[in-house]
């Protein structure tokens, strides 16, 4: 059965809501859209703000620290780049006050 045929079919038989979860599933599997996999610099957001209220209090810490090398070594170095600026640019959002800046030329947090 061709793309348009099995769209067609779930346009003709299906429900709103059922039409669109058959659309996409149709699409994956005609490798035309991704799963709804996030990206490794998304992972990354989110774990560390998930792993900061985790964090004791008055210990400093890099991002990576918080996030965990398996996450850390998926990103490129732009990436790396973005999420330090952008960290450190939005502290509130992340729970994080800056400290210092390491000998190595990282950025140093605390948790609020």
């Amino acid at each position: 059965m061709e793309l348009i045929d099995k769209l067609m079919d779930a346009v003709e038989t299906s429900t709103p809501e059922r039409l669109r979860s058959e659309i996409e599933r149709i699409l994956v599997a005609e490798n035309l859209i991704k799963a709804a996999e996030k990206t490794p610099f998304e992972v990354a957001m989110v774990r560390l703000k998930e792993g900061v209220p985790t964090m004791p209090a008055n210990f400093e810490f890099e991002i990576p620290q918080v996030i965990g090398a398996d996450v850390w070594a998926q990103l490129d170095r732009g990436s790396k780049l973005a999420m330090g600026k952008h960290v450190k640019a939005s502290q509130e959002a992340y729970g994080v006050k800056f400290s210092h800046t390491s000998k190595s030329n990282h950025a140093v947090y605390c948790r609020r």
